[in-house]
């Protein structure tokens, strides 16, 4: 608590600079604590880089630890005209070449009807408009009495409640550039199974929207946009099913989609058209190369994370927390691993170096690619014992709820409650000895200008007595 003094009354004693300098060795304490709390809270922000490194290890090591991710497949055709393909399962992915024909296609398409024109589109009149989905829902629109446009008849239509999802339907207006508009509704989805249909229900006498029945001037609806076939309603496109008749190597099969999955394991095929091409799938071995070197920046970006936190002058100096972290990494390094030929990184050309820095000989695991595809994989990828999925249990472990830095951070912080409470005790103990200095040493400076009255007083007294002895 700062306080203010001035020179004393009685003494001439600085009694502010004096009491000044004594808090300020009392307060001694109280800095070593502030010291030690900022020494403190620097260890749980550098535990928190810690945390931070090992949580991005475990995410690169999961993306690396599941044979669809780290073997790596390419797949060509020869006519993209007649079908697209793409690898959508490695895991499952074979190696080879395969000749696709498509005998016969039909593709899939949306269900659309229109109305009759309506010439007015300011002003489409009111009724109600019930409408049955492809999935047996309904939902209706009713347009109150009063000057609808067609623009909130549309609008009506697709925010209406039930018309949601797959099933649901979507309205638009098309201009004939003369005023008048046409309202069409299309299906969310393809396929016969998202046609819909619609009757409508007169607001007036007329029993339509806006004029007398029937009359596709006016754009009556129940006449036009009645897609179960009563007064023969306009469809401009009636929704169908896929259909493809195709072979593959000779083999004859068929499809009720276009994106067929798995037929050739692991690769989907985008079939559009009519004709022969040629599939070929083959072991990307650069995209695994880019596994693997994605393994070996991973583990040595965390290891530079632990080295540099734990060096000399560094927050984190000595820390054997980090230094058993490290520990727990090299334990899984140095131990077999996969189901395959291969036990070892060394065997597929990772290594570490003198300096401890992982790094990737090329060429061997060209070599052992050539040799055993799978083995490579498994030693990485294997479900339990692969090195990537190893690292990212190991990852998991020590950043889980009740793990090894969870631990050390909790402790820290109570530690840093401990000092707070000591702190605030210690504040208080100051306050009071500061109090105590106060009263001291202004009773001293009262006292001390009580001694300086009575020498004065004296010092006159023996002057005036000199003075009488002479004369």
């Amino acid at each position: 608590m700062a306080s203010i003094f001035s020179v004393g009354v009685g003494s001439g004693l600085d009694i502010g600079a004096i009491i000044s300098q004594l808090m300020a060795v009392e307060r001694a304490p109280l800095e070593r604590i502030a010291q030690r709390q900022s020494d403190i809270k620097s260890q749980v922000s550098a535990y928190g880089q810690v945390k931070s490194a090992f949580s991005s290890f475990e995410t690169k090591m999961n993306a690396l630890a599941s044979s669809s991710s780290f073997l790596k497949y390419a797949a060509t055709s020869s006519d993209e005209t007649i079908g697209k393909v793409s690898v959508s399962n490695a895991s499952i992915a074979q190696a080879g070449s395969y000749d696709v024909t498509v005998n016969s296609i039909t593709q899939a398409s949306e269900h659309q009807v229109r109305s009759g024109l309506f010439s007015d589109v300011t002003n489409v009149g009111a009724g109600t408009l019930d409408f049955t989905l492809g999935d047996s829902s309904t939902f209706s629109v009713i347009m109150e009495r009063g000057t609808n446009s067609l623009t909130d008849l549309r609008d009506a239509i697709n925010n209406a409640t039930g018309n949601t999802g797959a099933y649901g339907i979507t309205a638009s207006i098309v201009n004939d550039g003369s005023g008048g508009g046409y309202l069409v509704m299309t299906s969310n989805s393809q396929g016969a199974g998202y046609s819909f249909s619609s009757t409508y229900t007169s607001a007036d006498s007329t029993g339509n929207l806006n004029g007398a029945p029937n009359d596709p001037v006016r754009g009556d609806l129940e006449d036009t946009m009645e897609v179960t076939g009563i007064n023969d309603p306009v469809t401009v496109k009636t929704g169908v099913d896929a259909s493809v008749d195709y072979s593959i190597n000779g083999i004859p099969l068929t499809s009720t989609t276009t994106s067929i999955v798995d037929a050739i394991p692991g690769i989907t095929l985008d079939l559009s058209a009519v004709g022969t091409t040629t599939v070929d799938v083959s072991v990307d071995n650069a995209g695994i190369k880019n596994s693997v070197k994605e393994f070996v920046s991973a583990f040595n970006a965390i290891r530079s994370t632990l080295k540099n936190l734990h060096a000399e002058g560094a927050t984190l100096e000595g820390d054997n927390t980090l230094i058993s972290l490290d520990r727990r990494l090299m334990s899984v390094m140095n131990t077999s691993a996969g189901s395959g030929t291969f036990k070892y990184l060394t065997e597929v050309g990772v290594t570490f170096d003198k300096n401890g820095t992982l790094t990737l000989d090329e060429a061997k695991l060209d070599d052992a690619l050539s040799t055993d595809i799978s083995a490579v994989t498994s030693l990485f990828a294997d479900e339990t014992n692969g090195f990537a999925t190893r690292l990212a249990s190991a990852a998991d472990s020590i950043t889980a709820f009740n793990g090894t830095l969870t631990g050390r951070t909790n402790g820290l912080n109570n530690r840093l409650d401990a000092l707070d409470t000591q702190a605030e005790r210690l504040l208080y103990r100051l306050e009071r000895i500061e109090a105590r200095y106060q009263n001291q040493y202004t009773n001293l400076d009262a006292l001390l200008g009580n001694l300086n009255s009575t020498s004065n007083y004296l010092s006159q007294q023996l002057s005036a007595l000199s003075s009488l002895n002479k004369k």
